[in-house]
């Protein structure tokens, strides 16, 4: 097997795998510098050679549906959804962002160096995807929050980040995105200007960013960004993935559920029968 284009190694030099592994993944946000040639081996697929190569592999595609993201006169974030043969003149007339996700099913050496990630990461995933960015100067997103842990790998251009910690809300695992919140009560607050740290990306830049960690953008030169996401397992629902599994065995674990009466009471005894085993395990 080839080694792969994007190594653990490569992306959080000069810290080794190890270190990363053990003080930042999952924990703190981290960015590493250095020169474009980091990542040759992405630089010489022809999709992502140059900014205009990328627009022609897209109007090559087909069934790819290719996001278009902008914002409103208040900021607020919108989105379309284009044909990817059309995303090139809609990119060239207006002051658009491009999003094209899961670039890995379409470039297998992106895959497999995906794969391959995965196992070097050491943690369980629930789903994991490359996806590309494609952006004008002045354009960018508002401060948000992912449910998953991210690599921006900066390819070419330049690209401001601004971050900042979430202490209210540890390890999110739902996203709040220009106001719309998912399973959690989002904070209705932009964390203070004391806490923004400020980050600029240029070609041959990584951020790396735990999920729940408030982040946002402002292009400065034509961006071109790819984006390496990993919704990885959490502890409850590794545990309860285990216990539906061992529920689902039993015939009385798998009848339609109807009023509470004489059988919540056997199924109460028999989920913490199976939760001690669990532990026992």
């Amino acid at each position: 097997m080839n080694r792969p284009l994007i190594p653990l190694s490569t992306l959080v030099s000069p810290l080794s795998p190890e270190l990363f592994l053990r003080d930042y993944w999952a924990h703190k946000p981290i960015v590493t510098h250095g020169r474009p040639a980091r990542f040759r081996g992405l630089l010489k697929l022809p999709a992502l050679a140059t900014t205009e190569a990328f627009l022609r592999f897209l109007g090559r595609q087909q069934d790819l549906k290719v996001k278009a993201w902008s914002q409103d006169r208040s900021g607020k974030a919108l989105e379309t959804i284009l044909s990817s043969r059309s995303a090139k003149s809609a990119y060239e007339k207006g002051h658009i962002t491009l999003v094209t996700d899961d670039l890995d099913r379409r470039l297998p050496e992106i895959r497999d160096s995906m794969h391959a990630l995965v196992k070097d990461l050491k943690t369980p995933q629930i789903m994991y995807q490359c996806n590309a960015y494609l952006s004008p100067p002045g354009v960018g997103s508002p401060l948000h929050w992912d449910d998953q842990e991210v690599f921006l790998i900066q390819l070419h251009g330049e690209k401001e980040w601004t971050i900042a910690p979430n202490p209210e809300i540890r390890f999110a695992h739902s996203e709040y995105f220009a106001q719309r919140s998912g399973l959690e009560l989002a904070p209705s607050f932009i964390p203070p200007k004391k806490n923004l740290q400020t980050i600029l990306l240029k070609p041959g830049s990584v951020l790396f960013l735990p999920r729940g960690y408030w982040h946002g953008s402002r292009t400065i030169k034509e961006s071109f960004a790819l984006t390496l996401t990993f919704e990885s397992q959490c502890w409850a629902g590794l545990i309860l993935e285990q216990l539906r599994a061992k529920l689902l065995a039993k015939e009385m674990w798998r009848m339609p559920c109807a009023e509470k009466g004489q059988n919540w009471k056997t199924l109460m005894s028999d989920l913490k029968k199976e939760i001690q085993r669990l532990q026992q395990e």
